[in-house]
């Protein structure tokens, strides 16, 4: 795999990307993704590393976030 690959659905998004080697490779592993990046946000998806690659699922925004999101595009047209 040499580049980042995802699918939005809703809103959730789904990828795999290469892992970004730094240290001692890892076979395994299981993380939490938290929205905006800081230790005490909310959990947003789920990471399992396998190998060379990182498979991901995320929510793109909190639940009640997505629902303003949502009304925005309605009044937009789109």
């Amino acid at each position: 795999m040499r580049r980042a690959r995802f699918v939005d659905v809703g809103r959730f998004t789904a990828g795999v990307w290469p892992v970004i080697r730094t240290g001692q490779p890892l076979i395994f592993g299981v993380a939490f993704a938290r929205h905006y990046g800081e230790a005490d946000a909310p959990r947003c998806g789920l990471e399992v590393v396998v190998g060379p690659v990182v498979l991901g699922v995320f929510a793109i925004l909190p639940r009640d976030e997505w629902a303003a999101y949502r009304a925005r595009r309605k009044e937009a047209g789109r």
